[in-house]
C-alpha cells in the first residue's frame, strides 16, 4: 500500500507538472496562432506529427506485443496486467489525437472526413481505423474488468477482442505510414514498404513499453514466475530489434527513383535538426547488448537488466519519427528557391520551438493523470491477483 500511495503522489505531481507547462504552451498558441511554432510553410511537418506517430507506435505496438505474446505465444501470465495494458493504451491514443489535433488546428475538418469521406485518401483511412481501434481498446477495458471480477464468458470475449485488435491495429500503423509513403512529391518517403518499417518500429517501442508495465505492475513480483518472464519479455525484444532491423532496410531498398541511393536517405535521416547516432547507440545499440547478455546467463533479479534495456528504448526512440518525417523536407527540391522568395516562413530550416515542446507535454500530462487516477480506481474495484490465483 505504501508503494501504491509514493508511485499515485509521484504520478500525480508528474502529471500536474506538464499539465501546467501543456497549459502554458496552449495558451500562447491560442494567443498567437501557429506562428508560436517554427515549421514553414516548406516544412509544414514538424514535432507535432512525429510525436503523434511515435504515441500511436508506442501503444499499437504495446498491444499488439501483449496479444501476440498472451494468444500465440501462451504468454498466459501477462493477461494479470490486461487492465493496465488497456487502461494505458486508451490514454496514449488519446494523447496522440489530442496531440495531432493541437498541431493542425482546425478539429472541426474532423467531421468531414467523418461524415464526407473520401476513400481514395489515405487521411480518411487513418481517421477512421483511429475511431474503430478506440472502440476495440475501450471495450477490451470493459471486458478486463468484469474478467477481473470473475464474470462468466468475459474471458472469452476479451480474447476475440484481442484477436480482433491484431487485424485493426496493424492496418492503423499500416496506414499512418501509407499517408508518407504515398506523398509522390517527397522522394524519402515514397516508399511501398515505409507502412511495414513503421510496423515493425511500433513492435519495438511498444514491446519495450510492455516490459515496463509488466515489471512495474504485476502481482506475481519476487516470484521465480516473474524472473522467468521477464527474462522471456527480454528475448522477445531482441526479435522485435532484429526484425525492425530487417524492416528498415527493406524500407530503404523500396525507395524507387533513379538518382537515390540508399546511402542518402541514410545520411538524411540520421542528420538534419537532431543526429539521430546518439538514439541509435542508447535506444538499441546498449539495449541489444543489455538484453543479450541477459537472454545468456541466468542473472539473478534480470528484470533490472530487461527494465533498464527497455527504459532506454522508450526514452530514445522518439528520434526516429522526428527524423524520418522532418530531415527529407529540410531538402530543397529546387536549387535556390530558399532565396527565390525571400520570407521567415519561406525557408528549409526547422528546429522545434519551446513553445512547440510545451504544447506537446499538455496530451502527455493529461494521460498521466488518467492513468493515475484510473488506476487507483480499477484497483479499488477489481484488484489485480497474483497468476497463480487465476485460470490460465
Amino acid at each position: 500500500m505504501v508503494k501504491k500511495i509514493i508511485f499515485s503522489a509521484i504520478g500525480l505531481a508528474v502529471g500536474v507538472v506538464l499539465l501546467i507547462i501543456g497549459a502554458g504552451g496552449l495558451s500562447k498558441l491560442l494567443k498567437e496562432g501557429h506562428l508560436v511554432a517554427n515549421y514553414t510553410s516548406y516544412v509544414p511537418w514538424g514535432l507535432g506529427v512525429s510525436w503523434y506517430v511515435y504515441l500511436v507506435w508506442l501503444e499499437v505496438g504495446t498491444l499488439l506485443s501483449f496479444v501476440l505474446l498472451v494468444y500465440i505465444f501462451g504468454m498466459k501470465q501477462l493477461k494479470s496486467i490486461g487492465t493496465v495494458i488497456y487502461l494505458s493504451g486508451l490514454l496514449i491514443l488519446t494523447a496522440a489525437i489530442l496531440t495531432i489535433v493541437m498541431d493542425i488546428g482546425r478539429i472541426e475538418k474532423a467531421f468531414d472526413i467523418i461524415f464526407k469521406p473520401h476513400f481514395s485518401s489515405m487521411i480518411t483511412w487513418m481517421v477512421w481505423m483511429h475511431v474503430a481501434y478506440s472502440v476495440v481498446l475501450a471495450l477490451e477495458l470493459i471486458v478486463s474488468l468484469f474478467s477481473n471480477k470473475g464474470v462468466k464468458g468475459a474471458d472469452t470475449i476479451g480474447a476475440v477482442l484481442g484477436w480482433i485488435s491484431i487485424p485493426v491495429g496493424i492496418v492503423l500503423i499500416s496506414v499512418i505510414g501509407a499517408v508518407f509513403g504515398v506523398v509522390a512529391g517527397e522522394p524519402f518517403w515514397k516508399s511501398s514498404a515505409l507502412s511495414f518499417g513503421f510496423l515493425l518500429s511500433s513492435l519495438v517501442a511498444g514491446g519495450a513499453f510492455l516490459n515496463i508495465m509488466y515489471i512495474a505492475f504485476s502481482p506475481d513480483k519476487e516470484t521465480d514466475l516473474y524472473n522467468e518472464t521477464t527474462r522471456l519479455l527480454g528475448k522477445a525484444i531482441l526479435i522485435f530489434m532484429a526484425l525492425s532491423t530487417i524492416g528498415a532496410a527493406v524500407t530503404l531498398t523500396g525507395i524507387r527513383y533513379p538518382e537515390i541511393d540508399i546511402a542518402t536517405p541514410i545520411t538524411i535521416y540520421f542528420s538534419g535538426i537532431y543526429e539521430a547516432t546518439w538514439a541509435l547507440i542508447l535506444g538499441l545499440v546498449i539495449p541489444a547488448v543489455i538484453l543479450l547478455v541477459q537472454s545468456i546467463i541466468n542473472i539473478p533479479r534480470n528484470w533490472y537488466a530487461v527494465a533498464l534495456a527497455s527504459i532506454l528504448i522508450v526514452i530514445a526512440l522518439w528520434v526516429v519519427p522526428l527524423n524520418i518525417i522532418v530531415n527529407p523536407q529540410l531538402i530543397e527540391p529546387l536549387p535556390g528557391l530558399a532565396e527565390a522568395f525571400p520570407h521567415e516562413r519561406l525557408t528549409f530550416t526547422y528546429t522545434p520551438s519551446g513553445t512547440e515542446w510545451a504544447i506537446n507535454m499538455l496530451p502527455l500530462g493529461i494521460a498521466v493523470l488518467g492513468f493515475t487516477i484510473g488506476y487507483w480506481i480499477l484497483n479499488l474495484i477489481s484488484p489485480m491477483k497474483p497468476t497463480a490465483e487465476k485460470e490460465v
